[in-house]
C-alpha cells in the first residue's frame, strides 16, 4: 500500500460478538478488521469495512530450541 495511514480510534470487541448496527454506527471513517470479523460486518451493507489479511509465521527450529 502507497500513502500514510494513522489509526484514528481503537474499539475492541469480545471473541464471537454478534455486530448490530448500533456497534458501528458512529464510527467515521474505515473500519479496518479482521477478515473473519469482516464477514460479519458485512451483513450490516456498510461500505467502509475492510478486511485486513493476516498471515502467521511458526518457525518450528525456533519455538523448539
Amino acid at each position: 500500500m502507497d500513502g500514510d495511514y494513522s489509526i484514528k480510534d481503537k474499539i475492541t470487541f469480545e471473541d464471537h460478538h454478534q455486530y448490530s448496527l448500533a456497534d458501528i454506527e458512529n464510527i467515521e471513517g474505515n473500519i479496518v478488521t479482521t477478515e473473519k470479523d469482516a464477514v460479519k460486518l458485512a451483513l450490516l451493507n456498510k461500505p467502509n469495512i475492510f478486511a485486513l489479511k493476516l498471515k502467521t509465521v511458526i518457525d518450528i527450529d525456533e519455538l523448539l530450541n
